[in-house]
């Protein structure tokens, strides 16, 4: 593929990782370091090659002619579906316990890197290079990779105890509340987690953004849906968003960002938790995400 794609690096040392699983098209692809600084995906399936596809024009975009922080693209084609883009050093992502043990100071200096780089790549002007340019632009949340209202009250309200049901489910009709009002599009990263981002945490500085695979049009409170995963507070949530809207002049619904993150969250542990994966701190099952999410909406004075 590599021959096929970019011949000036298909002689470079080829590490590959991992076996990939071919089972599911959905997430058919490979990963390599190529050389010594060169990460490369290559795309298994037609469905595969579409997000990388996506994901090497968005960042010849955004990095190249916009100049977000992203990894720089080196090579990258749409059929074979191949992208590659120069390793980003001497960063690591921003963890849940750096962000607990975080200062109110630090709190505010973390929200203000993560501020300016959502305002830009939301920015209107983003947005219209983005319909120039990109061949495929999906609406999310894309369909069969998000999970619906639906699916948390069917499957996820049995993982947990009868009296965290019935808040489940009360909780599930206030997000269908919430969302069902027109939001503005914008261009969103469709998976800001923390493990996609690499920090200089000794400023801090968001070095670069990674995986843009899921990208695509949005509301703005998509891409905030995972900030209150970072941490054990809502500080960095209330902190980022104060400051997002000082910089782009845009209001943000914390109630839309809340039912968003509800969805995500909860979908989480049940995918998880259905393929016999183990759950990331703080919740150690399905009961403590509820816990935890309730706790996230109290001390935002929400009550869905």
């Amino acid at each position: 593929m590599l021959r096929a794609a970019a011949p000036h690096l298909a002689d470079l040392p080829i590490a590959l990782e991992g076996t990939p699983d071919l089972s599911n098209p959905i997430w058919a692809s490979s990963r390599a370091t190529v050389g010594e600084r060169i990460f490369a995906k290559l795309a298994l399936s037609e469905r595969t090659a579409v997000r990388i596809w996506r994901e090497a024009q968005a960042l010849d975009l955004l990095g190249n002619e916009l100049g977000l922080a992203v990894p720089k693209l080196m090579a990258a084609s749409r059929n074979p579906a191949f992208s590659s883009t120069e390793l980003v050093g001497g960063g690591a992502p921003l963890s849940y316990q750096t962000v607990t043990a975080a200062a109110p100071d630090r709190i505010a200096q973390l929200a203000a890197q993560l501020a300016s780089f959502l305002s830009q790549l939301h920015a209107p002007h983003t947005l219209a290079r983005v319909r120039e340019r990109l061949d495929s632009l999906l609406r999310l949340p894309e369909q069969g990779l998000h999970v619906s209202t639906d699916e948390l009250r069917a499957r996820f309200t049995t993982l947990i105890e009868p009296l965290q049901r019935s808040m489940v489910s009360r909780w599930c009709d206030w997000v269908d509340n919430e969302l069902a009002s027109p939001a503005d599009t914008v261009f969103v990263h469709g998976d800001f987690h923390p493990y996609n981002q690499l920090w200089d945490l000794d400023e801090p500085r968001l070095l670069a953004v990674m995986d843009f695979e899921n990208s695509g049009l949005g509301e703005p409170e998509f891409d905030f849906r995972v900030l209150p995963v970072f941490g054990p507070g809502v500080d960095l949530l209330g902190s980022t968003v104060k400051r997002y809207e000082a910089i782009s002049a845009r209001k943000l619904s914390l109630s839309r960002i809340m039912a968003l993150h509800l969805l995500n969250y909860l979908g989480d542990a049940l995918w998880r938790t259905e393929a016999g994966m183990s759950l990331p701190e703080p919740g150690d099952s399905p009961g403590a995400y509820v816990e935890e999410a309730a706790g996230r909406l109290a001390a935002l004075g929400i009550d869905p």
